[in-house]
């Protein structure tokens, strides 16, 4: 890609956009009162983007990516978000190493 001013203005407006709406949705979320069953939606959301995102790699790559994707989701049972990544990104790596 060549940095031509269209490209440039391009990355700016992009740029500008998501900002925007970042801003926007903490400046609006910050007046909501959520009641209980809002907020347990809301924390639930992440979990179920990932799974959306990851379960058809898991499921359609081979045998290094379901392994690591079934200790992700022991591991996931007990420990916080951060650590379940963690654990599945090095699953993946060294069973891609060990079994391909």
């Amino acid at each position: 890609m060549a940095l031509d001013p269209h490209n440039l203005l391009l990355i700016a407006l992009v740029t500008a956009v998501t900002l925007a709406t970042r801003v926007g949705g903490a400046l609006i979320m910050a007046r909501v009162q959520l009641g209980p069953s809002a907020k347990g939606a809301f924390e639930a959301m992440p979990v179920a983007v990932m799974t959306a995102v990851l379960a058809p790699a898991a499921l359609t790559q081979g045998w290094p990516e379901a392994l690591a994707a079934v200790i992700a989701i022991v591991v996931g049972l007990r420990a916080p978000m951060y650590v379940v990544l963690i654990t599945g990104m090095v699953c993946v790596v060294l069973f891609r190493m060990w079994l391909s």
